[in-house]
């Protein structure tokens, strides 16, 4: 879904996406023999999808985000005034470098580590702004999207920002309709500033249809220190 937008980790840098609170979570115990063996098997028999985890991208992901934003991509071809989107250039595994060096950029991965999403941002003054986000098109509406989205705005918190931007489409049901779930609101008029307004501009100068195009925020509540 394009949501437009190294070494060891640490426990606290990791999110897993799995089944709800009233969803069946299979016990094991060293009578199950091989834990993975048996859950692959499972998988297989019941159609489970693989578990996901959150974590922060690393160097070496770079090279595999571009073909998920393809992917990605794809679903603007239910829209044919957009269908083209389908075939757009995708962020360069360079950019997404830079971005993974800020430490502003996150991947979902599949139980053998392969990226399936990837939410890539960077820090603007007092604001976190999201650059590209997308899910690979066969793993979308699992909940990947929501969890990659919770984790970025969870990090904007935690190092004090004010809030969190981006640029996307007013009507497409995975955009702005998606981001009011978590409480962005479409900025309009004077609330958009010089920084949000510039990028609606390029992006209008490269083809986006503006009156289609919107900036979104979210505030983000200052942490208590009293």
């Amino acid at each position: 879904m394009r949501f437009e937008g190294a070494g060891r980790q640490q426990n606290f840098d990791i999110a897993t996406v799995g089944p709800r609170n009233n969803e069946t979570r299979p016990r094991w115990s060293a009578a199950d023999g091989n834990k993975s063996a048996i859950l692959a098997k499972l998988r297989k028999s019941t159609g489970m999808k693989p578990m996901i985890t959150i974590r922060p991208a690393r160097a070496g992901d770079a090279d595999a985000l571009p073909d998920i934003e393809q992917s990605a991509g794809l679903a603007f071809r239910a829209i044919p005034e957009l269908a083209w989107l389908a075939d757009g250039d995708n962020v360069s595994p360079q950019r997404h470098r830079e971005l993974i060096a800020e430490g502003t950029c996150w991947i979902a991965v599949d139980d053998k580590d392969r990226p399936v999403g990837f939410l890539s941002a960077g820090i603007e003054g007092e604001t976190l702004h999201i650059w590209e986000f997308d899910v690979r098109l066969n793993r979308q509406g699992s909940g990947i999207g929501r969890a990659l989205l919770e984790r970025a705005i969870k990090d904007a918190r935690r190092r004090g920002l004010a809030a969190v931007t981006l640029t996307t489409f007013r009507d497409v049901a995975w955009n702005a309709p998606f981001y009011r779930k978590f409480g962005f609101h479409i900025l309009e008029g004077a609330e958009i500033d010089e920084r949000l307004a510039s990028l609606l501009s390029g992006e209008a100068e490269h083809g986006m249809p503006a009156a289609r195009r919107c900036a979104m925020r979210l505030e983000l509540a200052k942490p208590d220190t009293r």
